[in-house]
């Protein structure tokens, strides 16, 4: 699992939306965590072997990747949006 915040994204998740219009192969699944948006994404879809890519816009400036890879399979998304939660409530507190 990684966590990374995307600062080369300029205009936060709207980049990424941009980027997909241009190019839309993989899986594309647009969701929320704890009221942010965000979108499970990746070029390749490796979600069957437990790769899982969750976007999440926390600010109009600044989206983060949570990057989960286990073997859960398909799961690792679930896993992906429990571990963004989990980032989100630290950001609200200060952390």
């Amino acid at each position: 699992m990684a966590i990374s915040f995307m600062t080369g994204n300029r205009n936060g998740l709207a980049d990424t939306y941009r980027a997909h219009v241009e190019d839309s192969r993989g899986y594309w699944i647009e969701t929320t965590v704890d009221g942010y948006p965000a979108v499970f994404y990746d070029n390749v879809d490796s979600r069957k072997i437990g790769n899982c890519a969750l976007l999440v816009g926390i600010s109009d400036t600044l989206a983060v990747l949570v990057d989960e890879q286990d073997e859960l399979g398909e799961q690792s998304c679930d896993r992906a949006k429990q571990i963004a939660a989990l980032m989100i409530t630290t950001l609200r507190a200060g952390g």
